[in-house]
C-alpha cells in the first residue's frame, strides 16, 4: 500500500511517469484489503453488514470534509458544484477543461474522484452479492459476485470506451475523459 501511494503521490507531482500505474495499484491494494477482510467476513456470515461499515467509515469522514467545504464555498462565491456532497466526480467527463485555474475542471472537486470511484465499486459489489444470493439464489453468492465484477469491470475498461471513443484501440483514452476515472473503468482491478 505504501508503494502504490508513493508511486500515485510521485506522480501527481510529476516527479515521474507512472501511466497510471500509480492509481491502478492503489486500487488494486484496495481490493485485496476488501477482499480479505470484507468479502470473507461476507461469505462466512452470509449477511452484508461488512460493507455497510465500510461505506460509513468512508463516507462519513468524506462528509465532515466536503460538506463544510461545499458551504464555504456556496457562502461566499456561488461556485459549489454538487458532485462533490453528492458524490458523482467520478462520473463526469472533464475532457476539454482546464485542470488548472480558477475554472479547473469546470468547478467540481475532480480529485475526488479515486474515493467516489471506491465507493461506487462497492456499492456495485453489494449489488451483485444481492442479486447472486436474493435473485439467482446462488450457494455461493460472494464468490459468483467476484468473478461478475471482473467480467463487468472488463466491459467496462474494454468495450464501453471502444463503444464511444472512435480510436481507442490506436490511442490512449484522454486522462480527462469519463473512462479514465469512471468506477466502470477500474471495477476489474479493484475485483
Amino acid at each position: 500500500r505504501a508503494l502504490a501511494i508513493a508511486a500515485l503521490v510521485g506522480s501527481h507531482f510529476q516527479l515521474f511517469f507512472s501511466g497510471g500505474g500509480g492509481t491502478s495499484a492503489l486500487l488494486w491494494v484496495s481490493g485485496c484489503i476488501f477482499g480479505s477482510l470484507q468479502l470473507r467476513e461476507m461469505e462466512h456470515g452470509g449477511a452484508l453488514k461488512p460493507i455497510g461499515r465500510l461505506l460509513k467509515s468512508i463516507v462519513l469522514p468524506l462528509y465532515l470534509i466536503e460538506l463544510p467545504q461545499f458551504l464555504a464555498k456556496l457562502a461566499l462565491h456561488g461556485h459549489a458544484q454538487l458532485s462533490s456532497v453528492l458524490l458523482y466526480t467520478d462520473l463526469l467527463d472533464y475532457t476539454g477543461m482546464p485542470n488548472s485555474g480558477p475554472d479547473a475542471y469546470g468547478g467540481q472537486e475532480y480529485l475526488l474522484w479515486y474515493i467516489h470511484a471506491v465507493i461506487h465499486i462497492v456499492v456495485a459489489y453489494a449489488a451483485l452479492i444481492l442479486v447472486c444470493k436474493y435473485v439467482l439464489k446462488l450457494r455461493n453468492p460472494v464468490t459468483v459476485s467476484v468473478f461478475a465484477a471482473v467480467a463487468l469491470g472488463w466491459l467496462g475498461r474494454f468495450a464501453l470506451p471502444a463503444l464511444f471513443q472512435a480510436n481507442f484501440w490506436t490511442q490512449p483514452v484522454d486522462p480527462m475523459s469519463y473512462f479514465n476515472h469512471a468506477p466502470t473503468t477500474h471495477l476489474a482491478t479493484f475485483a
